[in-house]
């Protein structure tokens, strides 16, 4: 029986995520069909459908399991570490900055909202005490608007390095980033 849990499974799961990374590079995702995935990973179509609904659950599931990275870097061995956190980050912008860059000018509006939608109820349920304590936010009102903020803040300054090119090192743009949140010195680290 396929499960998530079976290796077989996992090697074709790790199959059609690569593909579809790979298609990404050369195309809009919007454009990318299930068949173009297939025909990549050199799979059958249902072997796809039986891993994913459509491309949409395959793009949630991979943004889901990005996400949890995020916050697994954040929050290493109980502590929440938010320069390590920072850096994870601005590592995976760096290591996939040509896909990042052709969709910079590709994605719309409504879409950079769905994604904020998607991390803030995320940041919440798992990491919403770290963060509020490290930002000292008072409710949920002012952690969502807190959270707005930050991440309209990072995506822009991470576009901006991308469409530049990465000239400046993961480790400037760590700084810079730990910086603009007043996490300069490694002292500002909370126990989850």
């Amino acid at each position: 029986m396929n499960t998530a849990n079976n290796s077989k499974y996992q090697e074709t799961e790790n199959k059609i995520k690569e593909a579809f990374g790979r298609l990404a590079a050369k195309k809009d995702i919007e454009k990318i069909t299930v068949s173009d995935i297939c025909a990549e990973a050199h799979l059958h179509r249902t072997t796809f459908y039986g891993h994913y609904e459509d491309i949409n659950a395959l793009t949630v599931m991979i943004g889901y399991e990005q996400f949890q990275a995020f916050f697994d870097a954040f929050n290493k061995g109980g502590i929440w570490d938010f320069r390590t956190g920072m850096r994870y980050q601005v590592e995976f912008y760096k290591r996939y900055q040509e896909i990042i860059r052709k969709h910079i000018v590709t994605d719309s509006q409504t879409s950079n909202v769905r994604k904020s939608n998607f991390v803030q109820n995320n940041v919440l349920d798992k990491m919403g005490d770290q963060y509020k304590k490290a930002f000292h936010c008072e409710n949920d009102t002012e952690f969502r608007y807190h959270q707005i903020f930050f991440s309209s803040g990072m995506n822009s300054v991470i576009e901006q390095w991308v469409i530049g090119g990465c000239k400046e090192s993961v480790d400037d743009i760590t700084n810079i980033l730990c910086k603009i949140f007043g996490f300069d010195n490694h002292e500002k680290e909370y126990e989850s």
